[in-house]
């Protein structure tokens, strides 16, 4: 998944080391990089048929160096920032919030052994059976269980995302899609017990997006056929296709391939605009998979899906579930990520 912070500098190695992941290993945190995120995205339902869509974001920043004192409970290496969000789609709302803290006095955490990260009372933390994500908002939350059915899917050579013409600048880059999801969703005193599926993204770097990229569109779409595909658009200033974007897509029996998500490739229909931003998004596609001449047609399930984070990265982006159709029948489900849309809109902290 696309972070939603751009690095001003690098003082740490690069990503591109030509090292292979290694798992469970490489779900934990890797504290050489500068920045990195888990970016769960799902769809779940309640009985009776209830549908909503989720996001729980984890980021960890480095902080610069400095002397330690690590004999000290508010000494403090990294910054962690969390988003969640959910997305009632028959009442048509849609629920926000964000948090932060630092790895010190125990208000924050990760783990480098294995995936263990914390805001506050915020957590996602591996278990015998997979992840297991608490989100205690306040209004609403989310406790839920994540089981890998699929191994994750590697993008780009040894997992490099290239993010510029810059050979080192870029990211390590994996998604995990296909969760099978169990556990509950509370919406004030109202708990429903709720079953799906869920899509992991997994970066982190050193260095970030290149200068020329003022934002992108990042799309997750989990095909009924099997399928399995990512995209990526990192847009220019002026609203061309950079052409270090890149699209994946996995088939049932492992294979994988990627091509340019190009104007060819995948085409916005539609725009939307927020009513309280003001901001102007894409708000429906069309996307033609390699060797797969019937397009995709991929809508959101509920048109605003905006979130506002003042407190933690300062940006606005659009981030929600989307239904995927061929030639008007169902076809999957999916996330789309917008972000570098109208002020407030391009990705920094």
């Amino acid at each position: 998944m696309m972070p939603l912070l751009v690095l001003a500098w690098s003082w740490l190695h690069p990503s591109l080391d030509g090292t292979r992941l290694v798992f469970p290993e490489d779900h934990g945190a890797h504290p050489g990089h500068r920045t990195e995120w888990w970016y769960w995205t799902g769809r779940v339902e309640a009985p009776g048929g209830r549908s909503f869509g989720f996001q729980a974001t984890f980021f960890r920043r480095q902080l610069p160096p400095r002397p330690r004192d690590v004999s000290s409970a508010w000494d403090a290496r990294d910054l962690m920032v969390a988003h969640a969000a959910l997305g009632d789609v028959r009442r048509g709302v849609f629920h926000h919030a964000e948090a932060s803290a630092r790895t010190a006095m125990e208000r924050a955490r990760t783990g480098s052994r294995g995936l263990d990260v914390a805001v506050g009372n915020w957590t996602a933390v591996s278990t015998v059976r997979g992840v297991r994500l608490s989100l205690p908002v306040g209004a609403w939350g989310l406790d839920l269980t994540m089981d890998p059915r699929r191994p994750p899917m590697i993008h780009g050579p040894s997992a490099y995302s290239r993010k510029s013409d810059v050979r080192d600048q870029g990211s390590r880059y994996y998604s995990q899609p296909r969760l099978a999801v169990s556990g509950t969703v509370r919406i004030g005193n109202e708990r429903l017990p709720v079953r799906g599926e869920a899509w992991l993204d997994r970066e982190w770097t050193s260095s970030g997006l290149g200068p020329d990229a003022v934002g992108w569109d990042w799309f997750s779409l989990t095909l009924a056929d099997g399928r399995d595909v990512m995209a990526y658009v990192l847009r220019h200033p002026d609203g061309h296709v950079l052409g270090v974007s890149r699209a994946s897509i996995r088939h049932p029996d492992g294979r994988q391939a990627t091509w340019l998500p190009g104007p060819d490739r995948l085409e916005a229909r539609r725009t939307w605009t927020s009513p309280r931003s003001g901001i102007r998004y894409p708000a429906s596609w069309t996307m033609v998979l390699p060797d797969d001449p019937e397009p995709l047609t991929i809508t959101p399930a509920m048109a605003d899906q905006e979130l506002r984070t003042a407190r933690t990265t300062g940006v606005t982006y659009w981030e929600g579930l989307v239904e995927v159709r061929r030639a008007n029948r169902a076809a999957g489900w999916g996330f789309v990520e917008l972000t570098g849309y109208g002020r407030g809109g391009r990705p920094v902290l």
